[in-house]
């Protein structure tokens, strides 16, 4: 009798330098004054006809996404993934303890990006769904013992220069944070690979 690990899907970490990091906030907070909040859950550039930024003002964050390549040679091998490319992006900035974003995905995406601008301690995390509903079902946010095979979700705290990838199908959220007047300001990207 074995068991045989069949469906595991990878999710990366990554952490851009203090130079990068701090080049891509001075840049952006100005001009969050630009964004706006349609449903009432967040203030963003989505909607927007133009973002508040263009990607050629961001080389360096822009290079390290890309380089993230280990990510698409470690979980995406049998698809000979050689090409990758930003086929969309925009600014979200959770600006009080009520500000959320609801559980969706990005489906037609091969992959999406989650960067922080800047996040302070306590900013509500980034939770992203095990695809398998099995989980979801069986599985409840206390049940105990956690591993690979009865997690529901995991939880990324926010952190000022992190990255987060993961497959777009996946399902994801943003919790409110635990305090008024935290920080939280992210950039999503969608990647498209290419063969």
């Amino acid at each position: 009798m074995k068991i045989v690990d069949s469906f595991k899907v990878g999710i990366l970490q990554h952490k851009v330098s203090n130079y990068v990091a701090d080049k891509v906030e001075n840049l952006l907070i100005p001009r969050l004054d630009q964004l706006s909040n349609k449903d009432n859950m967040v203030n963003t550039d989505y909607f927007h006809k133009k973002q508040i930024f263009e990607l050629n003002e961001i080389p360096e964050l822009v290079e390290e996404i890309y380089k993230c390549k280990d990510y698409f040679n470690q979980t995406l091998k049998s698809h000979s993934v050689h090409h990758s490319k930003i086929c969309g992006y925009w600014v979200q900035d959770y600006r009080n303890d009520k500000d959320h974003h609801v559980r969706h995905n990005h489906g037609k995406n091969e992959l999406s990006v989650v960067y922080w601008v800047r996040a302070d301690k306590n900013a509500g995390p980034l939770v992203i769904y095990n695809p398998i509903p099995l989980q979801s079902f069986l599985y409840s946010e206390a049940s105990e013992p956690r591993n690979e095979y009865t997690t529901a979700a995991i939880k990324v705290s926010p952190e000022k220069g992190g990255i987060v990838m993961f497959p777009s199908c996946i399902d994801h959220s943003v919790f409110p944070s635990e305090t008024k007047n935290c920080i939280r300001t992210t950039i999503a990207f969608n990647l498209d690979l290419y063969k």
